[in-house]
């Protein structure tokens, strides 16, 4: 049983000992205003309609006016004591009372509370008694409010946003007895962000119909708008709005990072966008000009992935409908390469010099303290020949200048800093000073030393009764 139904069967229960004690007693107050009745009535002849016949009410609510008959002998009186069989004739429904058959009270009435079922129109409930008597009670079922205004069509379309619906929204207003309700005013109107409608009043028809047509939205997805009548609940109504043709495509990143070791790689997107922003869901391809370079891992399911493959440049390049977006990709090719407390730097076959990997209190040299996961510039313009990395890095230009960067709270990058209380880092090459030029350079845990022209070793190692902070010594 459905759980409406018994919601309803257990709210009647609830109410019907008390209504029913009410209608018994006001029915039999009215009767026993005879005043020569016998005692002892004779056997039943009349069996009468005494209340709930021709009554309207809502598809399946129950009716006001209980049904109620009455049992009387030849001379009009009342017979106690009498069965009723009851039975819903027409349009469903359900009969309540205290027990069924019922049995005629004092005064020869029976009664019963009846509750309308879901079909619209004409009902109908019989009463039978006594082996001679049937009375017919009959009730019209309205039409509820949520069925009185109803979308007959143009419901669920789908279109390109900013563009009007191929089918107008077509309503329909009934009155409650389900006929139709011409000259009805209805309004429309959208939620953001549905769009606009036109018209945004209107009046129904013979039919009960009226309709308006729906321009869409600017932004894809689902969008609502709505009908209402005066008095009746409003009513929804849904489309579909897609984005419209792409006219922006984007690879990101772009240009790509650049990549120094062969067998890395990295994801990328690619996305295009309609005039309006809306993202194109559409097939789209992408393709490396050369092979040899890079390698796209690119499918349906995933996002696409570009292998390294052989040093080298090329591009990266996407395309939808005439659209197209191309990116850069470098894959370095090193000349020389050292490594030390988890970073690496080198020397590109072009002669720039890169450093990646760890980059707390930057040694990296790329002025941030973000790791680095692949290849970054740096030095640029100083002319440095390959960096020496352990917990900083150092290097030489090819005319024996040295540049240190990283941690240096304890003056390990001899840059004669006398800022030593806030100056505990330089994520930059800066020039070690006391203009000293120096053949070769190593990378110690706690500071460099570095050979002079003369074969004189020079050192700034880390504790404070060793050296000058932030100065140099000569050994």
């Amino acid at each position: 049983m459905p759980e409406s139904q018994i919601r309803m069967r257990r709210f009647l229960c609830l109410g019907l000992t008390h209504r029913l004690s009410l209608a018994v007693g006001v029915l039999t107050s009215s009767c026993s205003e005879q005043t020569t009745a016998p005692t002892h009535p004779g056997p039943p002849a009349v069996f009468n309609v005494v209340t709930g016949s021709a009554q309207t009410g809502l598809e399946g609510g129950v009716l006001a006016v209980p049904l109620t008959v009455q049992v009387l002998d030849a001379a009009g009186r009342g017979v106690a004591g009498v069965a009723v069989d009851w039975n819903v004739a027409q349009g469903g429904g359900s009969l309540f009372a205290r027990a069924f058959p019922t049995v005629t009270d004092s005064v020869g009435l029976a009664l019963v509370f009846w509750q309308l079922g879901s079909l619209f129109g004409s009902q109908s409930v019989t009463a039978v008694c006594c082996g001679f008597g049937e009375a017919t009670f009959t009730a019209q079922a309205l039409l509820p409010l949520t069925q009185r205004l109803t979308v007959d069509g143009g419901g669920f379309q789908t279109d390109t946003v900013g563009r009007t619906l191929a089918q107008p929204i077509v309503a329909r207003v009934l009155r409650a007895d389900s006929t139709p309700d011409a000259g009805v005013v209805v309004g429309w109107g959208t939620r953001a962000p549905g769009g606009h409608v036109s018209p945004t009043v209107t009046r129904t028809d013979n039919a009960g119909h009226a309709s308006m047509n729906w321009t869409l939205g600017t932004v894809a997805g689902q969008e609502t708008s709505w009908v209402q009548v005066q008095g009746l609940p409003q009513v929804l109504v849904y489309a579909s709005a897609l984005a419209g043709p792409p006219n922006r495509l984007v690879i990101t990143p772009n240009p790509l990072p650049t990549m120094g070791v062969i067998g890395d790689y990295m994801w990328v997107t690619a996305q295009a966008w309609d005039q309006y922003g809306n993202l194109e869901l559409g097939a789209m391809s992408l393709a490396a000009r050369d092979t040899t370079v890079i390698g796209l891992n690119a499918n349906t399911y995933a996002q696409p992935r570009v292998d390294a493959r052989h040093h080298g440049a090329t591009w990266l390049t996407a395309q939808i409908g005439t659209l197209r977006d191309s990116a850069p990709v470098t894959v370095l090719g090193f000349s020389a390469v050292s490594q030390g407390q988890a970073r690496w730097c080198g020397v590109s076959l072009a002669g720039d010099n890169y450093c990646w990997g760890l980059n707390t209190y930057g040694p990296i040299g790329d002025g941030t303290e973000i790791d680095r996961p692949r290849p970054v510039l740096i030095g640029q313009g100083l002319g440095l020949l390959l960096p020496r990395t352990e917990y900083h890095t150092c290097a030489l230009t090819a005319s024996g200048q040295a540049y240190c960067w990283g941690y240096d709270a304890n003056g390990e990058l001899g840059d004669g800093s006398p800022n030593y209380a806030t100056d505990f880092m330089q994520t930059r090459p800066v020039a070690v000073a006391g203009g000293l030029v120096f053949s070769s350079i190593s990378a110690g845990k706690w500071g460099r030393v570095l050979l002079g022209s003369q074969l004189s070793r020079t050192a700034w190692p880390r504790h404070r009764d060793q050296h000058v902070r932030h100065d140099s010594r000569t050994l």
